[in-house]
């Protein structure tokens, strides 16, 4: 039984990570007018890393980017108002059926010589349908949402990657996603 339930998480992550990656394919998203909300505050990123984050934490998947300013993000989504963005997605310790404590989006441009940042997320937004898809109800609180004023982010692209502390451990997920600013 046991090795039933590995083949299975294993086969949802290959085809997880398969869908994911053809959305790289997929033409480039403008964002749509964003209509910011005057209630919330935008945060700004931080170029050091948050001391409580180990150097090289553990790879995992899967994880997501499911919104950008009020419209499904795809592979690459280019915004035009960098100062008042919100994003939305889901990230937990599927294997384990764990949801994360503490939650951190880096928007990487390594590649491009544009720096790490690093942006707190709000964790524990209600995902029951993450956790029905795994079938795994400890994964129902995995959703975040963040507000983000990304307006000191250097103009280039940026993978989006979700850093998150699991009990006493660190994971981190590429979303597959991109943002170009």
């Amino acid at each position: 039984m046991k090795n039933k339930i590995i083949t299975l998480v294993s086969c949802m992550s290959i085809l997880l990570s398969a869908c994911s990656d053809s959305d790289k394919n997929k033409p480039v998203q403008k964002a749509a007018a964003y209509v910011p909300d005057p209630a919330q505050i935008y945060q700004k990123p931080v170029s050091d890393m948050p001391a409580s984050m180990p150097t090289l934490p553990q790879d995992t998947e899967p994880c997501f980017l499911d919104m950008l300013n009020n419209q499904n993000a795809v592979g690459v989504n280019v915004l035009t108002d960098k100062s008042q963005t919100h994003l939305i997605g889901w990230a937990g310790d599927v294997p384990n059926g764990k949801s994360p404590q503490e939650i951190w989006l880096e928007f990487d441009g390594i590649k491009q010589d544009t720096g790490l940042y690093y942006l707190k997320t709000t964790p524990g937004a209600k995902r029951q349908d993450v956790a029905d898809s795994f079938k795994k109800p400890d994964l129902a609180d995995t959703g975040w949402k963040v507000f983000a004023d990304l307006t000191d982010l250097t103009g280039g692209t940026y993978e989006v990657h979700v850093v998150m502390q699991v009990e006493q451990h660190w994971l981190t997920c590429d979303t597959k996603r991109v943002i170009q600013i």
